[in-house]
């Protein structure tokens, strides 16, 4: 896949191109006007976008990165920030205990 310089999965990858497991038979045919394409199969197929303007972690892909966290650091690193992004957003939505 090749990938937006500058991009999350550029930037996780350290590099532009990465081999994925595209297993789809579906795809996206024309963007929402928020989504931006940040990667694209070598048959032009988008493969990952990014919510333009997004307040928290708003990123797609279509590729199945579950599949291969263990042995791919690329899935693993996205999974990760992921995770990360989940947790400080819970952590700014805490909610006060409860008095006992």
């Amino acid at each position: 896949m090749r990938l937006v310089p500058g991009s999350l999965l550029a930037t996780i990858a350290g590099g532009t191109e990465i081999p994925v497991n595209s297993l789809h038979n579906q795809g996206v045919a024309r963007l929402a006007p928020r989504l931006v394409a940040e990667g694209w199969a070598p048959d032009g197929t988008i493969e990952a976008v990014r919510v333009r303007d997004a307040v928290g972690f708003a990123y797609g892909v279509q590729w199945h990165p579950e599949y291969d966290w263990e042995r791919d650091s690329i899935s693993r690193g996205l999974l990760q920030d992921f995770g990360q992004a989940a947790v400080a957003w819970a952590n700014r939505h805490r909610m006060p205990q409860a008095a006992e």
